[in-house]
């Protein structure tokens, strides 16, 4: 052959094995670039974008790590719809469970006159069915949305009490939004009355349990205040708002520096409401306060759009004047003015022996209330005591009155309205006279005497009244009932007394106990807020098992008797203890007699753990009965006395 005709076969032979070798290189590349897309694309359609693809010819190596063992299986499975599962390798590790944070417990409350939802994350061990069941109880019969989750991990720190806490913040707001965390509870709250704002955020503030924080935003619309009324006070070198109101912010801090300026010490309220009688309000405000506290002696109130200065015996005329007349020249035109100087008591008491008078007495500590003095007839005094029997219920009433046609015209209804302003005071002494109402005494609040200033300047208009009025702060803490250990113990001096018994070998109350509930459920009414355990106890006879059922049988049925009696039952709970916790010796008839009772004691607010309360002993118990006693001074479980009882029943009723 000829050469040339080789030489040229062999070079064609070359350049086409090089294009094939080059095809061939081509063709894998496009295949592994297929191949790559197609597992890539539905690892991430599957939602794994976890997962690394790594291609090298027909193999595909999946690796990476999953967050658990159900990622990996569901992203095997993706990428196996696309490749073939014999051209893939598993190489995709999954993470450490031990290594994941714990889940974020939390829990929204949504309260309005549609029902209650809850959405949120919570611990298994405190689990959906136990706060839907809470929830419920306060819903009552509204509907309840509950879209609880349930996670299987350990109750953090402060997530207990931040729940109890959120519960019961939910069931004393009708329209609320409380989102709770761990040791965090945040309310938003719309109230239907101004009135209410504070006394919930300051209940609410005081029942925060340790280690939770607050935040609270409750709002509520802008009371009617009527009258519009502001009195300030200036005597003795000191000043005093007595009575104030406010249409506005602005006009609140307007008010309020300019008594301040005169003389005012904090605390100084000024609650901004409806019913300003004129825009001009806080203008004539701060000129009479500027007024009264540049005479030094003298008494401003204003009432609506009715304005008196009267000034202090002691003030020289002729600056009076030229004070009052200033401040008539300055007031607005829709105000009313009017002045004059009070006169000295020696020239009151030379005005004549004849003067009528009424006067009344308010004694609080006492509970009696002493009326003297003069009326038209008998039958204002009739009417008078009967409106103060209304008023004053449970007060003892003296009347020492007699009828003179004599005294002035309206006469009546200024000795009502003293009265009715005597009533909000604790004690204190009322005077009516010709010139004016004057009220004098005790209170608990500040509040108290701007509302007697509103009602006498509403009755008898800015120049028919004077006050005298103190604030004592015993008062108001008198107020705020008994504490948490108190309720306890008077609910178990109660039980001291007479026993709550059963019918023998059962839940039924006998009729002889019904009495004893009744006082219970009225002491109840003022410790609605204390959260407290009912515990019921027997003796030893019997079996054990069925001696807790019966007791737990019996303590809920004082439960239900109680709710019966009308007391709201959210912060009671009932337990049966059996006759693990005996208080005397099981060998005697008078022992079992002082182990078979009803007890209650003083729960923890933040994980329902009983408490330390004293108590009234429950029954004599022999020698060894009062050694058990003593034993309960370190025992939590037994830190109560055991003043009540579950029945009377033999061996063989107990077996």
């Amino acid at each position: 052959m000829n050469p040339r005709a080789i030489a040229a076969a062999a070079i064609a032979l070359v350049i086409a094995a090089g294009a094939s070798l080059g095809a061939a290189w081509k063709a894998a590349d496009w295949v592994e670039a297929r191949s790559r897309a197609a597992a890539e694309g539905a690892a991430h359609a599957a939602g794994a974008n976890w997962v690394r693809v790594e291609v090298d010819g027909l193999v595909v190596r999946l690796s990476g790590e999953a967050p658990d063992e159900a990622a990996r299986f569901a992203a095997l499975s993706a990428v196996g719809k696309v490749i073939d599962p014999e051209r893939l390798v598993d190489a995709v590790t999954v993470r450490d469970p031990a290594g994941l944070p714990p889940p974020k417990f939390t829990i929204e409350f949504l309260r309005s006159d549609g029902g209650i939802s809850l959405i949120g994350l919570v611990p298994a061990a405190m689990g959906r069915e136990e706060i839907g069941a809470r929830i419920a109880e306060i819903a009552g019969k509204r509907p309840v949305t509950n879209l609880l989750e349930t996670a299987d991990h350990p109750v953090p720190d402060g997530w207990k009490p931040a729940v109890a806490f959120a519960l019961d913040a939910l069931s004393r707001l009708p329209r609320a939004k409380i989102s709770v965390e761990p040791g965090v509870v945040r309310i938003r709250a719309v109230l239907d009355a101004h009135e209410t704002k504070e006394t919930l955020e300051r209940t609410l503030r005081e029942a925060v349990p340790e280690g939770v924080s607050l935040t609270l935003d409750l709002r509520a619309p802008r009371p009617v205040i009527t009258p519009f009324t502001l009195r300030f006070v200036v005597s003795g070198g000191q000043a005093r708002l007595e009575a104030c109101a406010a249409d506005s912010d602005a006009a609140q801090d307007r008010i309020l520096r300019a008594a301040k300026a005169g003389g005012a010490t904090p605390p100084l309220d000024c609650p901004v409401g409806l019913g300003v009688p004129s825009p001009s309000w806080a203008d004539a405000a701060v000129m009479g306060i500027e007024a009264a506290a540049s005479l030094g002696d003298a008494a401003l109130t204003l009432v609506d759009a009715d304005m008196t200065l009267v000034a202090g015996p002691d003030v020289p005329p002729d600056e009076f004047d030229k004070v009052a007349g200033a401040l008539s020249a300055r007031l607005p035109a829709v105000f009313t003015f009017r002045a004059r100087h009070r006169a000295p008591a020696d020239e009151k008491a030379a005005g004549g022996t004849d003067q009528p008078v009424f006067r009344a007495e308010l004694a609080g500590d006492k509970g009696t209330l002493e009326l003297h003095g003069r009326l038209a007839s008998d039958r204002e005094l009739a009417l008078v005591v009967a409106m103060a029997r209304a008023r004053y219920a449970g007060t003892k009433i003296t009347a020492e009155v007699r009828p003179d046609g004599n005294v002035p015209e309206g006469w009546e209804l200024r000795v009502l309205a003293g009265l009715d302003a005597l009533a909000r005071l604790h004690s204190g002494e009322l005077s009516v006279t010709p010139d004016e109402v004057r009220v004098s005494g005790t209170v608990a609040h500040q509040e108290t005497i701007a509302e007697v200033s509103r009602l006498l300047g509403g009755r008898l208009g800015s120049d028919g009244f004077s006050l005298d009025l103190r604030v004592d702060p015993a008062l108001a803490l008198a107020e705020r009932g008994p504490s948490p250990e108190e309720c306890v113990r008077r609910i178990n001096a109660v039980l001291a007394q007479k026993k709550i018994v059963f019918a023998p070998g059962s839940a039924e109350i006998d009729a002889s106990a019904a009495e004893t509930l009744s006082e219970i459920a009225r002491i109840m009414m003022e410790c609605e807020d204390v959260p407290m355990e009912i515990g019921g106890h027997t003796d030893s006879q019997g079996r054990e098992e069925m001696n807790q059922a019966l007791s737990q049988a019996r303590a809920e049925a004082v439960l239900s008797a109680l709710l019966a009696r009308g007391v709201l039952t959210r912060n009671l709970t009932a337990k049966g203890y059996g006759e693990s916790q005996p208080i005397a010796d099981n060998k005697t008839e008078e022992g079992r007699e002082a182990n078979r009772r009803i007890e209650f004691r003083l729960l923890s607010a933040t994980d329902g753990a009983p408490e330390a309360a004293d108590g009234e002993a429950g029954a004599a118990a022999d020698a060894e009965g009062q050694a058990a006693a003593g034993d309960r001074k370190t025992a939590p479980a037994d830190a109560t006395a055991r003043p009540g009882e579950t029945g009377t029943e033999t061996e063989e009723q107990a077996e």
